[in-house]
């Protein structure tokens, strides 16, 4: 998210702890989330079209189109979300479903923008 806000890495190491407490994960979960929002709804379409720049934590160079990193973005997201589900649903919490049709019965605001 940083690379694409052009304000570099704060992340050390892929294993580093950024919230020891659920509340402030929660909390730091719904800034994120605000801070994709605004991302999105501010790119220009040109941007799309333009390469990233980066470093990887481990330090190699890269350059990535803009559209495929944000499809792998949110791809990646879904697989996290699916890893967790995973461990969840070997212990007694239910999980919730992660189906997007589940989702979008929940939300009729979202389903609504077609």
């Amino acid at each position: 998210m940083e690379r694409l806000e052009g304000i570099g890495p704060s992340i050390k190491s892929l294993d580093q702890i950024l919230h020891a407490e659920f509340a402030a994960l929660k909390a730091a979960r719904v800034a994120m989330d605000n801070r994709i929002v605004a991302l999105v709804e501010t790119l220009a379409p040109a941007r799309l079209e333009e390469d990233l720049v980066y470093r990887t934590v481990a330090g190699e160079p890269m350059r990535t189109n803009v559209a495929q990193v944000l499809a792998h973005f949110f791809n990646h997201q879904t697989h996290h979300r699916g890893q967790a589900h995973a461990m969840l649903s070997s212990t007694t919490v239910a999980p919730p479903p992660l189906d997007l049709l589940y989702f979008l019965r929940d939300h009729p605001d979202i389903a609504a923008l077609r």
